[in-house]
């Protein structure tokens, strides 16, 4: 506390000490103006005299409110001592003027009475303490350059957070990272993870904004959140245990199927599983990389979407090569001319394919046909 208070009183103390020192450039100002019909040197002595109030009015006005490290402090005080010092010289001799002037009585005084009181060697001393101020001053904005530059290239030498935003560097303290297997993990901070209602709000506008796959499921939140270990769900009752600052979370997308799955072969690519990841029954294509998880009906307590995969190795392949000459072949006049024929369901279904399609990971929950149908007519009271 002790050192926050020296802080925001070092900040203080050069406002103050500003205010000094305008209050005597503004007696200096005051006695030119009152020169009438000054000539030249006079008259631009008081213009760079008000240029200088301009300047240290502002450097009052910044300080007024800004705390100041205590090196940064005590650099900016010694230098406007010494602009003090100058401008102390400056307006004594103009006040030494102004008594031997006083007899007249008058608000304005003629140069030519001004002359017997003025001598060219006073004036030069006046311009002499003014180009000092003004030298002082510009050291002063050489050092704050500097100091500047010290910072960028501290900063730039540090490692970005990976939170998205480049001027956020150091350790990623209070950040979550986030892994939907759709793009590179991301990092949100621990207040939009704060309950999990706040986080699939935060995944839907991402969704929605970026016009990704699977946002039906995130809406529904129809997806499992894991532990970055793959060790256990994250369920509301947890939620507060798990979702921490630093922690790391995997998202899932859970689907159902009331078909069977192609035995020992991927459900998407039809081509031989690998190995069982470590720690749960995910199986990992090494061809197309999906993680796939089969789960009883009751696992989550909800109707999901059915997979459009499992049928065929064809609808895969013929969805990847349809991706390819998308990317790969363009045709300029298409940007500016308008589509002529009608935009086919298959077209539809490969610009905006559905989850199991496209995601890393993947739950799905198998419930035989004959359970199913049972369900569908049991639950609409037809038995």
């Amino acid at each position: 506390m002790a050192e926050v208070l020296g802080v925001v009183a070092s900040g203080i103390s050069v406002a103050s000490l500003a205010i000094q020192i305008l209050e005597k450039i503004n007696r200096v100002i005051n006695f030119c103006k009152s020169i009438k019909d000054a000539p030249t040197d006079i008259c631009r002595i008081l213009l760079e005299l008000q240029l200088l109030s301009n300047i240290v009015s502002g450097i009052q006005r910044v300080f007024e409110k800004r705390s100041l490290p205590e090196t940064s402090g005590a650099m900016i005080k010694n230098t406007l001592d010494l602009v003090k010092h100058d401008i102390s010289k400056l307006s004594d001799l103009s006040s030494d003027l102004e008594r031997k002037l006083n007899s007249e009585k008058k608000l304005t005084r003629t140069w030519a009475r001004v002359q017997t009181v003025l001598s060219e060697k006073k004036i030069a001393v006046l311009r002499d303490h003014l180009d000092r101020a003004k030298e002082t001053l510009q050291l002063l904005q050489c050092w704050n350059i500097l100091d500047d530059v010290r910072a960028l290239v501290s900063l730039s030498s540090q490692t970005p957070k990976g939170t998205g935003y480049p001027w956020e560097t150091g350790q990623v303290e209070e950040y979550v990272k986030i892994d939907d297997g759709l793009e590179k993990p991301f990092n949100l901070p621990i207040d939009l993870c704060s309950t999990p209602q706040i986080f699939i709000d935060i995944l839907t506008r991402k969704y929605e904004s970026k016009q990704l796959p699977g946002l039906p499921q995130i809406r529904r939140g129809h997806f499992a959140a894991l532990d970055w270990n793959d060790m256990a769900y994250i369920s509301s009752d947890n939620w507060d245990l798990v979702v921490k600052e630093c922690r790391c979370i995997k998202l899932a997308f859970v689907m159902g199927t009331w078909h069977g799955l192609p035995a020992g072969k991927c459900m998407r690519c039809f081509k031989p599983r690998g190995p069982n990841t470590a720690g749960r029954r995910y199986t990992k294509c090494s061809s197309c990389g999906l993680e796939l998880l089969r789960v009883e009906p009751d696992a989550f307590p909800f109707e999901a979407t059915e997979i459009s995969g499992g049928f065929s190795p064809d609808q895969y392949r013929d969805y990847r090569l349809a991706s390819k000459k998308k990317t790969s072949q363009v045709d300029p006049g298409s940007i500016s001319q308008p589509a002529t024929t009608p935009v086919s369901k298959r077209s539809m279904f490969y610009d905006n394919p559905p989850i199991d399609f496209v995601c890393k990971r993947l739950i799905v929950k198998w419930e035989q046909i004959v359970k199913y149908v049972h369900r569908y007519l049991y639950c609409r009271c037809v038995i």
